[in-house]
């Protein structure tokens, strides 16, 4: 079917809008058999389908293509996407644009220095565990032990910062394939939605973090047992997230990074000027 309009509303009254796109697209769904709508049956992609006269009209003679629509609300700024003409005004933008090529070689640069630390971690465990019964048989003394360990750590790191660069830029290659296949491709290795969800979860947990360290400093006070102050955590988490998560789907994305940024700067201005002041 053909639509003018097509958005997802956040709240009842329709006030919040999680994306909107003004435009004609088209909808695949299903309809009542009672309703009977005025419609013509046609193959698409192997499947017999119903499609109105109106629609098929449209479509006549053209291909249908995929635009993305970006979030204005929510906690993650997830790409929606809707069927047009190609006949339609930038219809073809669902391909990556600089803004989007900028991110992903940023991400690309993250992982590889995220994914060099990880392989000295499995050095580090290797060491822990080989070189103990080796030690003995090889005869190493502890200073040519200790000697050898950041040589192995650097060899570590560089081949698995290595692997994970050409890894994460097969999944962030962008030659070829649409901005809808690459995010579907994300996906598959990063989890749903792809990296800019984590991140977004992650900055969207700064918002409700300093006020829930903060209740909880307060209400300790009045907490004189191990298991009182256990409650006043759990009681400082209830108050401050209950209410957070259900604002985060009414809150405009722009919004939720930065008050996440902020929140998570204060977290760790406080965090200093704590153990600054108080030690350890």
């Amino acid at each position: 079917m053909m639509a003018a309009k097509l958005g997802d509303a956040v709240d009842d009254r329709g006030e919040k809008i999680r994306y909107w796109y003004e435009g004609e697209s088209f909808d695949v769904c299903y309809f009542d058999p009672a309703e009977q709508p005025q419609a013509e049956e046609i193959e698409l992609l192997g499947r017999s389908v119903s499609i109105t006269t109106e629609a098929l009209k449209h479509l006549a003679g053209q291909t249908l293509k995929l635009r993305r629509v970006k979030s204005g609300y929510g906690l993650i700024a997830d790409q929606h996407y809707v069927l047009v003409a190609d006949s339609v005004s930038h219809a073809t933008d669902a391909y990556l644009d600089g803004g989007d090529r900028i991110i992903d070689n940023l991400s690309i640069a993250a992982l590889t220095v995220l994914g060099g630390f990880s392989s000295v971690g499995i050095v580090w465990i290797l060491i822990c565990v080989v070189v103990p019964l080796l030690k003995s048989r090889l005869k190493i003394s502890d200073d040519e032990f200790l000697s050898s360990i950041i040589p192995l750590f650097i060899v570590g790191w560089i081949v698995g910062a290595t692997i994970s660069f050409f890894l994460f830029r097969s999944i962030f290659k962008a030659k070829g394939r649409t901005r809808y296949v690459l995010e579907r491709t994300q996906e598959k290795y990063l989890g749903q939605v792809g990296l800019n969800a984590d991140l977004s979860i992650w900055i969207f947990f700064g918002i409700p973090l300093p006020l829930t360290i903060v209740l909880a400093m307060v209400l300790e006070h009045f907490a004189r047992t191990i298991g009182q102050k256990t409650i006043v955590v759990f009681v400082a988490i209830m108050v401050v997230g209950i209410p957070t998560m259900y604002f985060r789907d009414r809150i405009p994305h722009k919004i939720v990074v930065r008050l996440g940024l902020l929140g998570w700067a204060l977290t760790i201005l406080g965090g200093y000027w704590y153990f600054k002041t108080y030690g350890p």
